[in-house]
């Protein structure tokens, strides 16, 4: 957790932004001898330093409470947006299109990840699928924290693992350094196994791609919350790729039934599960367009040309990555099988590994 150097009131008093309204600053102070706006001002302390005492993981668990609804809404709408710190010169257009923002919550100090909701934006089907995700739980599932409203707007609170997938392969490919194999079937392990418990509880998971991966602090595999980033119609369609790198390369993790309009299913989900596991090994994608061709990449796709076996790893993890990008569905392994598989993989491997974990490599 970051060190405080200053106490959180005058921090809060410094980095307060409106999500909503970045351009607002904070109020004045209240005037002298003005009973009402003291009394708020009071009123305003209190709460904050109620909320500093018990932080945000602590306020999260209210929902655990055996306690009615209303209550729990209640308590849980203490949180403001000033409680939270946004950088908008980290934002991007993914974040700006999706309302998602990484910040700091300035109760703790905590980084996090908050998905904005404005009620104009709300509607059944959405509010049907904020409540089905934020019901799913895993280890390797990125942790949904709290709800709260301000003025009719949803604001949801999630962890934000501190190391990005694509942040990885691209400093481990500009050190020049591989990931050993035991660290990429322990990820992959993780993988499957989040995949698939979301998949048993009649999810599909949205637009998988690498920046939908990241790690904390102990290597630990997390997949973002499927809630965050709702599918463009772009990405409906398949046709979303990774950002551009450095050598203008972009990533594309399109599987041939999606080019052809055939309806998603799992088995899209090992596809792309098999592009991400040859990207840990290359530490490129499987599948690229170069500059300003647009439909290299597909046209491999289409035609089931397969990226090369990557040297330095075993014959069973290239097989693995064969597997899963056959062209025809049915014959991929399925979830079931890439979890058994990996995991059998992670253990044989595990008792000769000394190394460090994978965030420790960059």
């Amino acid at each position: 957790m970051a060190r405080r150097t200053q106490p959180l009131t005058e921090i809060n008093h410094q980095l307060r932004l409106d999500i909503l309204n970045p351009t607002a600053s904070p109020a004045p102070a209240p005037a002298e001898g003005n009973r009402r706006s003291s009394l708020s001002s009071l009123q305003e302390h209190a709460r904050s330093m109620i909320l500093h005492s018990v932080g945000l993981k602590n306020l999260s668990r209210i929902t655990e409470l055996p306690l009615p609804k209303a209550i729990v809404s209640s308590l849980a709408n203490q949180l403001a947006l000033e409680d939270f710190y946004v950088n908008r010169n980290d934002l991007n257009t993914d974040h700006m299109s999706h309302c998602v923002y990484p910040a700091k919550c300035l109760l703790d100090m905590s980084d996090v990840v908050i998905k904005v909701i404005p009620q104009v934006l709300a509607c059944d089907e959405l509010d049907a699928s904020v409540d089905k995700w934020i019901k799913i739980k895993h280890p390797n599932l990125m942790n949904y924290f709290i709800t709260f409203e301000k003025d009719g707007t949803r604001v949801l609170v999630f962890e934000y693992p501190p190391y990005a997938f694509p942040d990885i392969i691209r400093v481990l490919k500009n050190d020049k350094k591989q990931i050993p194999e035991f660290l990429m079937w322990k990820a992959f392990h993780e993988l499957a196994a989040v995949l698939k418990h979301v998949h048993d509880d009649d999810v599909l998971y949205p637009s998988l791609k690498p920046e939908r991966l990241a790690f904390t602090e102990d290597g630990v595999l997390k997949l973002e919350n499927g809630i965050l980033y709702a599918p463009t119609q772009q990405e409906m369609m398949g046709m979303d790729a990774a950002g551009i790198d450095d050598s203008g390369v972009t990533g594309v993790y399109t599987s041939p039934e999606t080019l052809k309009g055939d309806e998603l299913t799992v088995k899209n989900l090992v596809w792309i599960m098999g592009c991400l596991l040859y990207e840990m090994a290359a530490l490129e994608p499987a599948y690229a367009n170069v500059g300003t061709d647009m439909f290299g990449a597909m046209g491999k796709i289409m035609e089931g040309n397969k990226p090369s076996p990557v040297e330095g790893y075993s014959e069973d993890l290239n097989a693995t990555i064969s597997e899963c990008l056959n062209t025809e569905p049915q014959t991929r392994p399925t979830l079931e099988d890439l979890q058994a598989r990996s995991n059998a993989k992670m253990e044989a491997l595990m008792e000769g590994y000394k190394g460090e974990n994978i965030t420790h490599l960059v």
